[in-house]
């Protein structure tokens, strides 16, 4: 027969539960137990369940004072408990979410001073003139500095009135605003950068920061008495994208967003309307347009700065997607007025184009042209929006001539909240081509598609879902796939290579170079006794070709005692017996390298891997002569232009020439003598055909050069 009552001592020892909180609850009317005839509570086994239902119940966060309420409480009232704690407890994970990220940073800053107490060191005066100083009753300051002491010491620019401009707009990652490109041709990378009234540009004669944007001597530059953007909610902070000089830091030119062209039908972003948009990190992450840099060159010829930038709405937390366009007028081959030249809104656009975390540029379609890629789109200021794919938002996607048995480029992409969790769609139409599909949605957070086998011809696919496939969609090996980390070219075979890190000492420390199966090429770590780290998710510094042998470099972080003390760069050792054009040549390829974003491998325009023929010529060939207008090709004849179009030049033989884009193509071109150029590069577009006609011939020694479109 089983046991009828128990002592508190015992009830404690059965639920795991202190004695003390069984009196608190019974102090509380949770329960009444009977005392004995000695005056010890005597438990019954009624009782033990109903402790039991009050500890499920408090479990689920429901306050002691409400617990008694749920025996006669109705399904709505339980479930609206239940949505109360699940609030609740989301408050308190974001509140330890908070406190541990405050306890990383004093870690760091720990480890910061550790070193720098190490190293030696000497007194200096500081060279401000004063410290401004705050009084404690300053309600909004003190909650700052408790927030993070450390981010309240504000020094006093002493040239200028104000205190606490940020002239650079900082934001969350994966935004990234700040790009190195020859942008007006002159032969040496410009520095563009999104800028503010705060910003200051290099004195070099001076050796001092000296003026403010627009070369203004002035830090209020639109005169609103606002230089401090964070800490109010009436105005939006000018939206500058500068032009510096990359040898000196001084401005070279500086264009502002035209407002009124950013709408999309719900958004209109003003400089006026601030209050409408999210508050995140003080207006940095969505009321100051954020976003990501990159280089297209939308005529064909010149370069120009793009941009995906958005905003975030309070009005139904809803995100706002604008591409933005700025660039140099041309004339003869001189820039002029650095101004936004384009604006296209993503929100009002069908089939849905979605967005990824990372920009790419290609010309998709093969008409010189190129497109701005954001993962689900392409868009370019001649055509707009040329394709969507209709497909929803993902991490990862590679843009390059994935199945070479079929003409043009392809896009490898997965997805975040979708059946649909793979795909392999057409570059140029959206068109897709394979589908991979879930048997239920969950996001496929990662992926990776590059030639690892030498058994198949194009590029491999394998991400979080199961199972290695060929660029047809069949299986080639079933099961667990090796981690999809980023690709790089590194060894002497034409596979590429992975940018792994498994384990180490510290934040992505163990970087090194593997096979696809795990074996190790290069371990750059050890090396360095851990000091060199890539970022979240093992993504480098940079990784490309940088010294122009077709394999890639990496650069990592040198992180000697948990600080960044710069960059270290590495290189391939092992012999290649492949030999073809630097990869910067190839225009996808080295627009790619212009991106950040969730920083992802730059790709080639053509397909690079086992079984591969030679690569096209790129469409990047500097010549003696560029074919301006006219309607003969003959030695002494007009009709071209230097290679830079700055000076209109005769044919004379001897010289290399090339048809291109910016070639009036209208009329034919009569050829009736024997021309002898050093070379002709055809390198016509799709849609921009030349007829070269007549009785005469290309003679001489040269080659003669067509592109594949």
């Amino acid at each position: 027969m089983g046991r009828k009552t128990f002592t508190i001592g015992e009830i404690a020892q059965i639920l795991d539960i202190p004695a003390s909180t069984l009196r608190f609850w019974e102090r509380k009317n949770l329960f009444h137990i009977e005392k004995g005839e000695n005056s010890y509570r005597r438990y019954t086994t009624t009782d033990l369940i109903h402790i039991a239902d009050i500890m499920f119940y408090r479990n689920l966060g429901i306050p002691v004072k409400q617990v008694n309420n749920f025996a006669e409480t109705s399904l709505q009232e339980y479930g609206s408990a239940l949505e109360l704690s699940q609030k609740q407890l989301d408050e308190q994970i974001q509140a330890f979410a908070q406190m541990q990220r405050r306890i990383q940073l004093q870690k760091e800053r720990y480890d910061a001073l550790q070193h720098l107490m190490a190293e030696p060191y000497r007194v200096e005066r500081l060279p401000f003139r004063y410290v401004v100083g705050w009084e404690f009753w300053e309600r909004e300051k003190l909650l700052r500095y408790i927030e993070d002491p450390a981010r309240y010491v504000w020094f006093r620019d002493t040239s200028s009135g104000d205190m606490g401009c940020k002239g650079l707009i900082w934001e969350e990652a994966p935004s990234d605003k700040v790009l190195a490109y020859d942008i007006n041709c002159d032969g040496k990378a410009e520095v563009m950068l999104r800028t503010c009234e705060g910003t200051r540009f290099w004195n070099k004669a001076a050796k001092n920061f000296g003026l403010y944007p627009f070369k203004s001597s002035k830090l209020d530059i639109d005169g609103d008495g606002i230089t401090d953007y964070q800490d109010q909610q009436k105005r939006n902070p000018p939206f500058y994208i500068s032009v510096v000089d990359g040898l000196t830091g001084e401005e070279i030119n500086s264009a502002e967003l035209d407002y009124s062209k950013v709408k999309d039908g719900e958004d209109k972003y003003t400089r006026d309307n601030r209050a409408d948009y999210m508050d995140d990190n003080r207006g940095h992450e969505y009321a100051f347009m954020t976003g990501h840099f990159c280089i297209t060159y939308s005529d064909g010829v010149h370069p120009s700065l793009m941009m995906e930038c958005l905003d975030r709405t309070k009005n139904g937390q809803k995100h706002h997607n604008y591409v933005f366009e700025f660039k140099y007028d041309w004339n003869n081959g001189t820039p002029s007025n650095w101004h936004h030249s384009y604006t296209w809104s993503r929100n009002d656009k069908t089939p849905w184009p979605a967005e990824f975390h990372q920009l790419r540029v290609a010309d998709v379609d093969g008409d010189g042209i190129d497109e701005m890629l954001q993962g689900g789109y392409g868009v370019n200021p001649k055509k707009d929006m040329v394709f969507s794919a209709g497909i929803g938002h993902g991490d990862r996607y590679r843009v390059s001539d994935i199945d070479p048995t079929r003409p043009g480029l392809e896009v490898y992409a997965i997805q975040q909240s979708n059946l649909l969790g793979q795909v392999i769609y057409d570059a140029a139409t959206g068109e897709h081509l394979k589908e991979w599909y879930l048997p239920n949605v969950y996001d496929v957070g990662r992926g990776e598609c590059m030639d690892v086998d030498p058994d198949h011809l194009g590029y491999e696919v394998y991400s979080l879902m199961d199972n290695l496939y060929d660029c047809k969609g069949n299986v080639i090996k079933e099961g667990k796939t090796s981690y999809p980390y980023e690709g790089i070219w590194w060894d002497g075979d034409l596979a590429r290579e992975v940018i792994n890190s498994p384990g180490g000492s510290g934040y992505s420390s163990n970087v090194m170079i593997t096979k696809y199966s795990g074996s190790r090429l290069a371990e750059f770590s050890q090396e360095s006794n851990f000091a060199t780290h890539a970022g979240w998710a093992v993504r480098p510094a940079f990784m490309g070709d940088i010294i122009g042998d077709w394999r890639e470099e990496v650069v990592l972080l040198y992180n000697k005692g948990g600080r960044n003390l710069g960059l270290i760069g590495y290189t391939t050792n092992i012999p290649t017996d492949y030999s073809f054009y630097t990869l910067q040549h190839d225009p996808h390829y080295r627009l790619d390298c212009t991106t950040r974003g969730y920083y992802q491998s730059p790709n080639t325009g053509f397909y690079l891997g086992y079984d591969m023929p030679m690569p096209p010529l790129p469409a990047v060939m500097k010549t003696d002569l560029r074919w301006n207008s006219g309607a003969e090709w003959a030695n002494g004849k007009s009709g071209f232009t230097s290679f830079d179009q700055t000076s209109a030049t005769n044919y004379a033989d001897g010289k290399s020439v090339v048809f291109d884009i910016s070639g009036a193509n209208t009329n034919a071109i009569a050829l009736n003598t024997e021309v002898k150029p050093a070379a002709t590069y055809l390198m016509a577009p799709v849609d921009h055909d030349y007829t070269i006609s007549g009785t005469g011939s290309i003679g001489g020694s040269g080659d003669v050069w067509k592109s594949e479109v």
